[in-house]
Parts: structure tokens; C-alpha cells; sequence
């Protein structure tokens, strides 16, 4: 039996979140930058030997979208909140914006508290120019996670394929956990 899963991935224009959901999907980096209105993708993963099929939802981070955006946010999983390693303030954002956007949505639509893995992308960037004031450093993103309620927090970078089949391994697996404390009937564990 295949468990189906949706992740809704959102955070500021330009962060990387289409690069992350493309190299996921392609395994392949997409060169050029074309801002996304609204994209889905789908893949399939194993967990624990049973099968999993994965909704990914790729969302426009520019604010002129923003009316569209919560037309991907019904019946979510899990969302992964993507920020820049090497943009203090997409981190910011993530606390700042994206949180109450999508805890204002799921409180209005009488959905299940929203469940948030935080994915800090282009971290070969960061890796490349540690003097960079604007990197974002890792008690940073603890203090944020922390803050919001994250379940966890990881950093990849999808030019250099680092960790990126790794944050939908752990959305996996936080979405099995979340469903195991509260004893839903469709755990598959």
C-alpha cells in the first residue's frame, strides 16, 4: 500500500526552492532563474520498506503572488520553509512572514496545525565565502526553529546535490512521526 504525502515548499523569490524541488525530481540543475507562479512535482521515496508518493508543491515567494499562493496550501503534510544560507534576511522572513501566513490559512480553513521542516538552501555558497556577513549561522537557525515550532532543520545546496534527497527523507520521516504520536490509522510504521 503507497502512503501519499504532500509538501508544500515556500519561502522568499529567489531562495532556491525550485532548484531544491527540480534537482529532487530531474536530478539535474536548472541554470537559469525564472520565478515560479506555481509548479508541482511528484516522486516517490521508500520508508521503512513501504512506499511513499510525494505532492511537492513549488510556491511563488514574490509578494505580488501572494493571493495565489495559498491555493497550494489545502490538505498539507508538511511544509518545508526554505531560506538562503547566505540571506539573513529569507531567515527573518521565514519567522516573520511565512509562519503567520500559513498558520493564518490553516486556522481559517479548519486545517491541522501546520508542521514545519526548515531547509536552508545554497549552502555551497555559504560554504564558499565564510567572511560573508550576511551568512546565516547555525544557532540562528536553532533560535528560529525553536522559536516557530520546526520539528528540525537541515542545510543543502541543490547545485552541488548536497542534502537534497535528505530534506525529503526527513519530511518523511517527520510526517510519520507527527502521525505515530497521535495514533493516526494510516501509519505505516
Amino acid at each position: 500500500m503507497t502512503q501519499d504525502l504532500k509538501f508544500v515548499v515556500v519561502g522568499d523569490g529567489a531562495v532556491g526552492k525550485t532548484s531544491l524541488l527540480y534537482v529532487y525530481s530531474n536530478d539535474a540543475f536548472p541554470e537559469d532563474y525564472v520565478p515560479t507562479v506555481y509548479d508541482d512535482y511528484t516522486a516517490n521515496e521508500m520508508y521503512h520498506e513501504k512506499s511513499v508518493s510525494l505532492a511537492l508543491w513549488d510556491t511563488a515567494g514574490q509578494e505580488e503572488l501572494s493571493s495565489i499562493r495559498p491555493l497550494s496550501y489545502e490538505n498539507t503534510d508538511l511544509y518545508i520553509l526554505c531560506y538562503s544560507t547566505v540571506q539573513r534576511e529569507s531567515l527573518l522572513a521565514v519567522k516573520t512572514k511565512w509562519v503567520p501566513e500559513l498558520r493564518s490559512f490553516c486556522k481559517q480553513h479548519q486545517e491541522k496545525d501546520p508542521i514545519f521542516l526548515i531547509a536552508g538552501t545554497k549552502e555551497d555558497l555559504r560554504r564558499s565565502d565564510i567572511t560573508n556577513p550576511n551568512n546565516v549561522q547555525d544557532d540562528q537557525v536553532e533560535q528560529v526553529a525553536k522559536e516557530i515550532g520546526a520539528k528540525s532543520h537541515i542545510v543543502c545546496s541543490a547545485k552541488e546535490k548536497f542534502n537534497v534527497h535528505e530534506v525529503f527523507k526527513l519530511g518523511i520521516q517527520i510526517c510519520f512521526d507527527e502521525k505515530k504520536k497521535k495514533g493516526s490509522c494510516c501509519d505505516i510504521l
